[in-house]
């Protein structure tokens, strides 16, 4: 039976509604969906400036760690051995120790003496021994008689009359040649520089030269032809100076002294004469040298006696005296040979 038109009518409405009702509903669906979507890309752009924004420290500390990289491995240069690199600066024990023989620098003073490393299979130096340069200065004296002995001790100096090597540190010494005053009763041939004093004149043997090439006594600091090494002090201040030395009867000390400054706090320090360390002057007092600045300085050493041995060296602060493998020291660059000419001309060439 057909409904009534009313009621038809009364359903089309109904229906109506629903369709209003739905697009409504998916309206408000859509706009959701919408303000969700942006709500995310807010979301991400606004994580992505987090990001970038915790990044940046990352990033700047990633540029400043490149420059350390590149401060440390400039300074790296400098750096002795042992030493710690700090924010691109050298650091570590404010002690040091060297071997003799990896010495930086030898001053000839016109190739009058030879410092020569003694290790097993040692070659022999090339030395003059004029004999009659030393004719010239014995004559006239009570130790004309001496010639000959004088030269023979020389020659033998010179041909490898060493003490064994082996018990020292590292195998190896540096010693003086050549050795001619090997006995309280040889003659002394000494060298002041501007002149002995009248105690020097006093010394049993004393014979003063001004050819410093024959001379085999030193007994100030500064005139001996020294040996020089490039140590990198973290420190400064006063430090205490030991040496290691190889004696013989008549070759027991050695001076001391900082970037050519020479004086009486590092004249004439005493070798024992059983081995071992030993910091004290022959005058009486402690070796010590003045450290003004931080970096690389030279230190260095020049005999006062000639014959003399020596072995190892370190420079300290207080009363405890440390020991063992080298410390502090610049490394010669690779390919680089220690310096063998006159001081004051070439020590530069070493940074």
């Amino acid at each position: 039976m057909p409904l009534p038109r009313l009621a038809i009518l009364h359903r089309l409405i109904v229906f109506r509604k629903l369709i209003a009702l739905h697009k409504l509903i998916a309206l408000r669906i859509l706009t959701a969906l919408r303000k969700l979507v942006a709500f995310h890309k807010l979301t991400v752009f606004r994580n992505f400036i987090i990001v970038c924004i915790l990044s940046l420290p990352a990033v700047f500390l990633g540029c400043s760690n490149n420059k350390k990289e590149q401060s440390n491995s400039a300074a790296s240069a400098v750096c002795g051995l042992g030493q710690a690199i700090v924010d691109g600066e050298c650091q570590g024990p404010d002690f040091y120790i060297g071997e003799a023989e990896n010495f930086h620098a030898i001053d000839y003073k016109n190739n009058e003496h030879i410092y020569h490393v003694i290790r097993q299979g040692s070659t022999r130096p090339k030395f003059n021994c004029d004999k009659d340069a030393y004719a010239k200065v014995l004559k006239n004296t009570p130790f004309a008689k001496q010639l000959n002995d004088v030269h023979e001790r020389c020659e033998k100096s010179v041909r490898g009359d060493y003490v064994d090597p082996t018990p020292y540190s590292g195998g190896a010494y540096v010693i003086s040649i050549p050795d001619v005053r090997r006995a309280h009763e040889h003659a002394m041939f000494t060298y002041c520089g501007i002149g002995c004093t009248e105690e020097e004149h006093n010394y049993p043997g004393h014979i003063e030269v001004d050819d410093i090439r024959l001379a085999n006594f030193f007994p100030r600091v500064g005139t001996s032809p020294t040996i020089s090494y490039r140590v990198n002090f973290v420190g400064t201040g006063k430090y205490t100076v030991a040496v290691m030395g190889v004696t013989a009867k008549e070759s027991d000390s050695i001076h001391v002294g900082l970037d050519d400054v020479w004086d009486e706090h590092g004249e004439g320090i005493r070798f024992k004469r059983k081995g071992g360390w030993s910091h004290i002057l022959k005058k009486g007092g402690t070796a010590t040298i003045n450290v003004k600045k931080t970096g690389p300085h030279w230190l260095h050493f020049g005999f006062r006696e000639d014959g003399t041995g020596f072995d190892k060296w370190v420079v300290f602060k207080g009363d405890v005296r440390p020991d063992g493998p080298e410390q502090g020291i610049i490394p010669l660059a690779k390919g680089k040979k220690p310096i063998v000419k006159n001081r004051a001309k070439t020590l530069k060439v070493i940074q």
